[in-house]
């Protein structure tokens, strides 16, 4: 049997908006379940988990902002933030918070369905049509990050939740060996918007990264900064 469409899950509290948005993204071929309240939102995400997360940070029950939080804290679904509040400050903290993408209102909504295709591509790497990749594991003192199945375990089996952004830059610095990474080669690894993003949203990343290392770590973080340069992965836990 064919695979059913995506399925996009779309927190918005303005009803005509929130109609509006889910009109065009069906016609577009996704399957829409649209929330108006976090609490709604939550509920239909435990009914039937989606492919894909849209969320607006005005709300009338929670901050949009404490929705990603708590989204984050168990699930590395792909995320775009779809939002007014356009300012540095709060684009920055939905980043740092583990939201994969972020649209500014007004937007144009085949904008919106071009990087909901992208960010789901990227994320699932199916539909390529050919055959499945050999395995790619690299193995490391207190971790296995499986490059195919893009996942990242502690060594006893325990799956860490990375955003793609975060297993993006974390792939990048572990195939790199030890050797150092620059900022702008990260950039290019996790650049997945129209408007590349800065060095802050790399340096977000990469302190994402070591609080979600730091309790298989036996003493400092992995990922070491060198100033005036960029990052590299600690040599020293590299096997092999």
């Amino acid at each position: 049997m064919p695979r059913p469409p995506p399925l996009l899950s779309l927190l918005e509290d303005d009803p005509s908006l929130r109609f509006l948005m889910s009109s065009y993204l069906e016609k577009s071929g996704f399957r829409v379940q649209a929330s108006g309240t976090a609490e709604a939102f939550f509920a239909a995400f435990d009914r039937e988990p989606p492919d894909c997360l849209l969320l607006d940070l005005n709300l009338p029950d929670e901050d949009g902002l404490v929705v990603v939080r708590k989204l984050r804290y168990h699930s590395s679904v792909p995320l775009i933030i779809v939002s007014s509040r356009g300012g540095e400050q709060d684009r920055l903290a939905g980043i740092e918070l583990g939201a994969d993408d972020y649209v500014t209102k007004p937007f144009h909504p085949r904008e919106l369905a071009a990087r909901i295709r992208n960010l789901l591509l990227r994320s699932s790497r199916q539909g390529t049509g050919g055959p499945e990749p050999s395995p790619a594991v690299i193995r490391l003192r207190g971790w296995v990050l499986d490059l195919d199945q893009r996942r990242l375990e502690i060594a006893a089996g325990e799956p860490i939740p990375l955003t793609r952004g975060e297993f993006d830059c974390l792939a990048t610095l572990v195939r790199a060996r030890g050797a150092v990474v620059t900022r702008q080669r990260l950039k290019d690894a996790v650049t997945r918007r129209q408007d590349p993003p800065g060095d802050r949203t790399v340096d977000a990343l990469v302190c994402r990264l070591r609080r979600k290392l730091r309790p298989a770590a036996a003493k400092a973080s992995p990922i070491l900064t060198v100033p005036g340069h960029g990052y590299q992965i600690d040599p020293s836990v590299l096997e092999g």
